[in-house]
């Protein structure tokens, strides 16, 4: 059943590199302890300024986790779909402000998939 009718079968996860800090220019992490495991693997190429807590774009400073819907049950996973919904629409309205047109023209690219 798709209820968001985002179809999401050919996405994959990886493992975070160390050089994900030479490739990106945002990462953001679901939860506190996430940004700690992140630090650990990265170890000298870990860039503070280039990682935040993800609901830090709707509540700034508040360092909110996301929460983990696995032993809430079926509803709990719609609450944090849509929190995430929200805080990805945030993102989008925030770069594609961006005065940067290289950082811009990137983001716009990656835009096509919502």
């Amino acid at each position: 059943m798709t209820l968001a009718a985002i179809d999401i079968s050919h996405q994959r996860a990886r493992t975070f590199v160390p050089e994900d800090f030479e490739r990106y220019d945002r990462i953001y992490a679901l939860a506190g302890d996430v940004i700690t495991d992140i630090s650990d693997i990265a170890k000298n190429k870990f860039d503070g300024a280039k990682i935040d807590l993800l609901m830090n774009e709707l509540y700034p400073g508040k360092n909110l986790d996301v929460p983990d819907p696995y032993y809430d049950g079926e509803p709990a996973y719609h609450e944090v779909y849509k929190m995430l919904d929200k805080v990805c629409d945030r993102i989008i309205e925030k770069y594609s402000a961006s005065p940067n047109p290289s950082k811009e023209g990137a983001f716009q690219t990656s835009l096509k998939l919502k």
